[in-house]
């Protein structure tokens, strides 16, 4: 199986030698290093943990596969500044604080910062002059092809 095909539900079935293995393949496709592989036991099946340091960044292996969120997607459109970018200067996600400060709860809160949607006005406050050293207050999620 190629990393690419890797889902949760294959990701979830796997023991933990299998689950390390991975791991470092994940990490040599891009001259990564595993830092940390971790097994729980979650809903009755295990739940691997994978971070792999890159360039100084450490990032989480996240499987890929079809989920569902309640999205009705054949009713909704993207605005037409949004889809995937490989633009730094870009910042996606977000709402501007209020899902996270505003107690809409874990899920909820979660769905806005995992989207892709743009938000220019925040690229610019993140890269201006007003957001210099305020990276390492943001919670962030980069994303490393593999």
């Amino acid at each position: 199986m190629s990393l690419a095909d890797l889902t949760l539900r294959a990701w979830r079935s796997y023991d933990l030698p299998t689950a390390r293995r991975l791991a470092r393949e994940a990490a040599a496709l891009v001259g990564g290093r595993v830092t940390l592989v971790e097994s729980t036991v979650h809903l009755g099946a295990p739940l691997h943990r994978v971070r792999i340091e890159w360039n100084g960044q450490e990032f989480a292996l996240i499987p890929g596969g079809s989920v569902s969120l309640g999205l009705d997607l054949d009713t909704w459109r993207p605005t037409p500044g949004a889809e995937l970018t490989s633009d730094v200067t870009a910042v996606h996600g977000g709402d501007g604080g209020e899902s996270v400060c505003g107690g809409y709860g874990r899920m909820p809160a979660w769905l806005p910062l995992a989207t892709a949607n743009r938000n220019p006005v925040m690229a610019e406050f993140v890269y201006g002059p007003e957001g210099e050293d305020l990276c390492e207050d943001f919670s962030t999620r980069p994303v490393l092809a593999l």
